[in-house]
C-alpha cells in the first residue's frame, strides 16, 4: 500500500508539474504551437484534440477555443435533408448565432473575432437553414475570410439579406456549390458583394448565365479559380472579367473545348502560372502556346505528344495521372519533356496504383538521370490534384 501511495503522488506532482509548465508558456507562442499541432493539412481542425487542450488548464483554455471556432461547419452530411435532420441543422444553426449575439459577453464577442472560415448549407424551405440566417451569422463573425456555401434550391437573395452580406464582410474565399437549382442567380449576386474575392471555386450543377436581362460582370479581381464540375464557358469569361491582371492560377475540370480555352488564354495566358486541365486533345496545344510563364501545370492523364511539346520552359512541375495504353508517343513525350527542360523540379504521378508499371518505372528512371524529384499521391480531394504552392492555403484579405 505505501509503494502504492508514493507511486499515485509522483503522478499527481507529475501532472500538476506539466500543467504549471503549460501555463507558463507565452501566450503566443502556445497559441503556434496549437495551431501547427491541431489543424489538418486542409486546414481543418482536430476537434478531439483541440477539446482536450481547452481542458489542460486556464491558460490553455482561450487559445484552444479561439481555434475551435476559427473553422466552423453547419453543413449537414447530406444536402436534401429529411425533416428530423433538417431541423437539428437548424437548431445548431440558430445556438451558434445566440451563443455569438454581439449583445452577450466578452468572451462570445471574442469567440466570434475568431471564426475566419464558414462552412454552411443553405436552402430555401422552412425549417432549414435559409439566407437570413447565413447573413446573421456572418453580421456576427466580421472576421470570416472564407465561405464554404452549399445553395439547395435557392433562386435568388432577397437585397436586404444582400446589404447584411455585403456590409458584414470583406470575403477573400469563396468556394460555391450550387445543388438542384437550374435558374439560380445567386452566385451573381454573391460576386458582386465581394469585391474584395481572390479565389473562387465553383461546383456542383451547371450554371448558366441569367436569361432576360444582362448580368453586370463582377468588380473582384481573382488570383486562382477552380471550376471543378460542369463548366460553362459563358459563366467562366463572366466570372474573369475584371481578371485580366490578376489571374494566376486556373483549374477547370472537365475541360473546355480547345476553342474556348485558346479564348481564355488570349486574355488571362501571359499571367499564368498555374493550370489543372481534367482532360484536353491535342487541338489544346495553341493554348499552351499563349501561356509562357507557366510553373505548374496538371492533367487528369498524359496529355497528347502536341501539348507536351507546346508546354513552356518555364515550367517547374508537371502533374499527371499514368495509364495503360498502346499510345507510347505520348509517354515518350513526357520523357523527352523531362530529360529536356533544365527548369524542371518536381513530377508528380496521381493514383498509380502499380509503380511496377512500364510507364512509372521509365517516368522514375528519366527523373533519376535528370535530378528530378518524383511524387506518387493519391487524389482523395480533387481539389489538390496538383498542390498549387502559393495558393494552397488562402490567406485572410488586406485589411480596409
Amino acid at each position: 500500500m505505501y509503494a502504492y501511495a508514493i507511486d499515485l503522488a509522483r503522478v499527481r506532482h507529475s501532472q500538476q508539474t506539466r500543467a504549471g509548465m503549460a501555463a507558463v508558456l507565452p501566450g503566443e507562442l502556445l497559441h503556434t504551437i496549437l495551431d501547427i499541432a491541431c489543424f489538418d493539412q486542409r486546414s481543418v481542425p482536430l476537434y478531439d484534440a483541440l477539446r482536450h487542450c481547452a481542458l489542460v488548464c486556464r491558460a490553455w483554455a482561450p487559445h484552444a477555443q479561439q481555434l475551435l471556432f476559427r473553422y466552423v461547419s453547419l453543413r449537414p452530411p447530406r444536402a436534401l435533408l429529411p425533416a428530423p435532420a433538417a431541423a437539428e441543422a437548424l437548431r445548431k444553426a440558430r445556438a451558434f448565432i445566440a451563443a455569438l449575439d454581439a449583445r452577450a459577453s466578452d468572451r462570445a464577442r471574442a469567440l466570434a473575432d475568431a471564426v475566419r472560415i464558414l462552412k454552411i448549407t443553405v436552402t430555401s424551405a422552412e425549417g432549414n437553414v435559409r439566407p437570413d440566417d447565413l447573413a446573421a451569422i456572418i453580421t456576427l463573425c466580421p472576421r470570416i475570410y472564407e465561405l464554404q456555401l452549399a445553395m439547395v434550391k435557392v433562386h435568388i437573395i432577397s437585397p436586404a439579406c444582400c446589404d447584411r452580406l455585403a456590409t458584414a464582410v470583406r470575403l477573400a474565399v469563396l468556394r460555391y456549390k450550387n445543388i438542384d437549382s437550374t435558374a439560380s442567380v445567386v452566385l451573381y449576386q454573391l460576386l458582386r458583394l465581394w469585391p474584395s474575392l481572390r479565389f473562387l471555386q465553383l461546383d456542383g450543377h451547371r450554371l448558366s448565365l441569367p436569361r432576360g436581362s444582362p448580368t453586370l460582370p463582377p468588380a473582384c479581381r481573382l488570383q486562382e479559380l477552380r471550376y471543378v464540375s460542369n463548366a460553362n464557358e459563358q459563366v467562366l469569361l463572366w466570372a474573369l472579367a475584371a481578371s485580366a491582371d490578376s489571374l494566376e492560377a486556373l483549374e477547370i475540370d472537365p475541360g473546355l473545348r480547345p476553342l474556348s480555352l485558346k479564348l481564355l488564354a488570349q486574355v488571362h495566358g501571359q499571367r499564368l502560372r498555374r493550370l489543372r486541365l481534367d482532360t484536353c486533345d491535342r487541338d489544346a496545344a495553341d493554348a499552351f502556346r499563349l501561356c509562357p510563364c507557366l510553373e505548374e501545370c496538371a492533367f487528369g492523364r498524359i496529355p497528347p505528344t502536341e501539348v507536351i511539346d507546346a508546354l513552356p520552359p518555364s515550367l517547374q512541375h508537371l502533374s499527371m495521372q499514368p495509364f495503360q495504353s498502346s499510345l507510347h508517343q505520348n509517354l515518350d513525350a513526357v520523357l523527352n519533356f523531362i530529360s529536356q527542360r533544365d527548369a524542371l523540379r518536381l513530377v508528380t504521378l496521381i493514383n498509380c496504383g502499380d509503380k511496377s508499371s512500364d510507364e512509372c518505372v521509365r517516368i522514375d528512371a528519366a527523373c533519376r538521370s535528370r535530378g528530378v524529384e518524383l511524387r506518387y499521391r493519391n487524389s482523395e480531394m480533387k481539389n489538390q490534384v496538383i498542390p498549387f504552392t502559393r495558393f494552397q492555403f488562402p490567406v485572410e484579405p488586406d485589411p480596409p
